[in-house]
């Protein structure tokens, strides 16, 4: 068991850096723009038991410093109807605007931070088991 949580905590954290990289790189070499939320997407998830809640995504459109229109939603929910109209920050590599995501936490960091901290608990729970289990 230990030397499965090593191998999949290995891959995760492998996933996590790669994944750090482009974003550091992203914010090293990346455009910037002003975007608008335009509207707001539904979509229905499974919430908890058999409920099913509804997700708000936010539409959003930035013009490229070439003067193109790109719309893209983002995917992470759940924003209020209010935010449409509301300024933000687009961030995106130079000459791929439609790998566009937004300026923040969630854009950015959340998926690499959490692989690497999901990794590094399946890796670190590994090494206990596999070095130093007393059994």
């Amino acid at each position: 068991m230990g030397y499965y949580l090593l191998g999949i905590g290995s891959l995760i954290v492998g996933l996590g850096l790669f994944g750090l990289f482009n974003t550091l790189k992203r914010l090293i070499a990346g455009e910037r723009a002003r975007g608008v939320i335009v509207g707001v997407k539904q979509r229905k998830r499974q919430g908890i038991g058999r409920k099913q809640e509804i997700y708000l995504f936010p539409v959003i459109e930035f013009e490229t410093a070439q003067g193109d229109e790109f719309q893209f939603t983002f995917d992470s929910g759940s924003w209020s109807q209010d935010a449409v109209g509301r300024e933000v920050i687009v961030i995106y590599e130079s000459g791929k605007p439609d790998e566009a995501t937004l300026h923040s936490f969630m854009g950015l960091w959340a998926g690499p931070l959490g692989a690497l901290f999901l990794g590094g608990g399946a890796v670190y729970g590994g090494v206990q088991i596999v070095f130093f289990d007393a059994s």
